[in-house]
This record gives structure tokens, C-alpha cells and sequence, in this order.
């Protein structure tokens, strides 16, 4: 056997030792990679929920394991929460990045003792986990009427929300959807849900009025009167 021939094998030999090394060392990792965990979740836009809730309710509270974890199950599971209007999860460096958008609460039903969100859902004050600080309905509504009146305060920035401290069904003979807003400043305002936009410019308004307190009347007309 000549030496060209035994340095063949050798190589054929070393090659094939070195094929399989390098298989040894791919299945290493890839076993390695496939028993990982979760090490971080990264949690935003939340404002009301906390994020131990977030990761209680979307049953990533056990860290999965990184490459196996499904990300559309977890999404599934989280935007059928009840406070919560959609979500998006992506994955980072060993880690799970979860952007929520909540839903906006913009009224206590004083009435039913229920919390009411912008898409018109509902949940009871003593089921709920979160305590929100909102206008408090003082007396019953026609469903059709507060359904609008959701409508219409979906459409208020929480600037002005905050300052409503609680709103009354007062309907008379001419308007089926007037309301009385009691303001935390002392004033009141009447209003009507045909023209319940108006309630935004508040600041504007009340900034005119050297400070005086009254009834603010935007239900038909634009006109103050002062108690004061």
C-alpha cells in the first residue's frame, strides 16, 4: 500500500471524525437550547393592571421554555381578559416582550354597582380587580340612552373626566337625554348627548369665568349663571 493511498484513508478518517464531533456538538446545543427557559418578560402599556396580574392571567407565570412557547396561545389567552382590548407579544433574547392596550373604563354605574368600559362591557365593582376612580352614575338610564352616554364619554379625554365627579339622568319634556354633570369644582352642567362634545372645552369655559360657581347650561345654548 503506498503512502498516497494511507494518507486517503487517514483524511477520510480524520473527516469523518470531525463530522461527527460537529454533530455531537449541534445536538448539544440544540438540547441545550430546546430545555432553556424564559429568563425575562418584559411587560408595557399597561396603566391600570400590574404586570404580576398580566403574567398570572396569560399563564406565562411558570417561564416556558424559550424556543417551544407558542406566541399566538398567549395571546389568545390575554385578549380574552376582560380589560383588555388587544395585545401583541414578540419574542426578544430569551425573553417575551408583551405590549398591552387596555380598555378604558369611563364610568361607575352607581345604580348596578358595575364599572363601564368604551366598547360597552361591564364589570361587576366587587368582581373586579381594579379600583377606578370615575364619574358615579347617581339613577337609572334607558339602556338605548346609556349606551350613547358610553359613546359620548368614550370621546372625553380623561383631563375632563376627572374633573365629573358625578353625572344624573334629569330628561324633561323636550330633551329624553339630558343629563346633569356635578363637576369636582362645585359647578354644574347641563348637558345633552347630541351635544356632549361640548363637555371638552370645560376648561376653556370655566377659565372665563373669574371663578365664580353656578350651573353651566350647554344642553341648549352656552350660557352660565352664577350662584356665586
Amino acid at each position: 500500500m503506498n503512502k498516497k493511498v494511507i494518507k486517503k484513508k487517514k483524511l477520510k478518517i480524520f473527516n469523518f471524525l470531525i463530522f461527527i464531533v460537529v454533530v455531537l456538538l449541534i445536538s448539544f446545543f440544540i438540547k441545550i437550547l430546546l430545555n432553556v427557559k424564559v429568563r425575562n418578560i418584559y411587560i408595557s402599556g399597561n396603566k391600570y393592571l400590574n404586570d404580576d396580574y398580566i403574567i398570572k392571567k396569560s399563564s406565562l407565570y411558570y417561564y416556558p421554555k424559550f424556543i417551544t412557547y407558542n406566541i399566538f396561545y398567549y395571546q389568545d389567552v390575554l385578549k380574552k381578559d376582560p380589560y383588555i382590548k388587544d395585545v401583541s407579544i414578540k419574542r426578544g433574547f430569551f425573553s417575551i416582550k408583551i405590549n398591552i392596550v387596555e380598555k378604558r373604563a369611563v364610568l361607575f354605574n352607581g345604580v348596578s354597582n358595575e364599572y363601564s368600559f368604551n366598547d360597552n362591557t361591564k364589570i361587576k365593582e366587587s368582581d373586579s380587580v381594579v379600583k377606578f376612580v370615575l364619574p358615579r352614575l347617581l339613577n337609572f338610564v334607558p339602556n338605548n340612552i346609556y349606551r350613547e352616554l358610553i359613546n359620548s364619554l368614550s370621546k372625553v379625554n380623561d383631563n375632563i373626566l376627572n374633573k365629573i365627579s358625578d353625572i344624573e339622568y334629569s330628561p324633561n319634556n323636550i330633551d329624553k337625554e339630558r343629563f346633569i354633570l356635578y363637576m369636582n369644582d362645585g359647578n354644574l352642567v347641563y348637558i345633552t348627548l347630541t351635544k356632549f362634545n361640548k363637555i371638552s372645552y370645560y376648561d376653556n369655559i370655566y377659565s372665563q369665568l373669574d371663578n365664580h360657581k353656578g350651573i353651566l347650561y350647554l344642553d341648549n345654548g352656552n350660557h352660565f349663571e352664577i350662584k356665586e
